[in-house]
């Protein structure tokens, strides 16, 4: 499977009196997996992550930046 996400964080208002604010930000997120059956009786899941696939470099909270791309790799058994 490959799945591609989209995310849109609106402007956010870091003063009570809501005259600053840190701007909005859109992330993009790939995935991809494939599952393969494993010794007759067990299922191997293998996926790819990609998060933040630009690399945008963004705030949630003002001065502390988030990071930047990251790579997630992961295996499921099941049987």
């Amino acid at each position: 499977h490959i799945l591609l996400e989209e995310q849109y964080f609106s402007r956010r208002y870091t003063t009570t009196d809501n005259k600053t604010y840190l701007p909005y930000y859109i992330l993009v997120n790939i995935s991809a997996g494939k599952s393969f059956d494993f010794c007759k009786k067990y299922k191997l899941l293998l996926q790819l992550k990609t998060q933040n696939l630009a690399n945008f470099q963004y705030q949630s909270i003002s001065f502390y930046p988030m990071a930047g791309r990251r790579w997630e790799f992961g295996l499921t058994l099941t049987k």
